[in-house]
C-alpha cells in the first residue's frame, strides 16, 4: 500500500532566484557533462526536460573546491525553495545552483526568474527520482589567483 500523499496546490510558492553567467573556463567541463548525459538518456529514451544541479563545496581547503554536477530528471526531483539560489543557462540547458557562489565561476547577469516550488513550511520529502541511476560528475578544482 502506498501512503505517499502529493502536495496540494496551496502548498506551492513562487521563489525569485538570480540568473548568473558561467565563466568560459568551465565550458569544456559543461560540454563533456552534456555530451555524456545526452548519450545515456538517448539510450533510455528519456523524454522529459533535462536540467542539472551545480554545487560548489569547499573541501576543507581554501586552495580547492569540490564541484558536483548532477542530472535532475524533473523539476520535482528536489525542492527549489530549500536548495536553489540561482540558475545559469548553458546551451539549451538550465543549471540550478545552491549554497556557494564564487567569482571564479560566475558573473551576475542582473536578472532573476521565478520558480514554483513547495513552501518550505509544507515540505515533507523529495519526490522520488524516476530514473534508475543518477548521473553525477565530481570534480576537484584547484583555485588560483590568476
Amino acid at each position: 500500500m502506498n501512503n505517499l500523499k502529493l502536495y496540494d496546490f496551496e502548498d506551492y510558492i513562487n521563489k525569485e532566484i538570480k540568473v548568473y553567467e558561467v565563466k568560459e573556463w568551465l565550458y569544456p567541463i559543461l560540454d563533456s557533462v552534456i555530451m555524456k548525459t545526452e548519450e545515456v538518456l538517448a539510450c533510455q529514451k528519456f523524454e522529459n526536460e533535462i536540467t542539472f544541479s551545480f554545487e560548489i563545496d569547499f573541501n576543507g581547503s581554501m586552495n580547492s573546491v569540490d564541484l558536483v554536477i548532477s542530472v535532475e530528471d524533473s523539476l520535482d526531483s528536489f525542492n527549489h525553495a530549500l536548495w536553489t539560489d540561482a540558475v545559469f543557462y548553458y546551451k539549451e540547458y538550465k543549471f540550478y545552483c545552491g549554497r556557494t557562489f564564487l567569482d571564479s565561476f560566475f558573473k551576475k547577469a542582473d536578472k532573476s526568474i521565478s520558480l514554483t516550488c513547495v513552501n518550505p513550511k509544507k515540505y515533507r520529502w523529495d519526490i522520488p527520482r524516476r530514473s534508475e541511476h543518477k548521473l553525477e560528475w565530481f570534480y576537484c578544482i584547484e583555485m588560483r589567483d590568476d
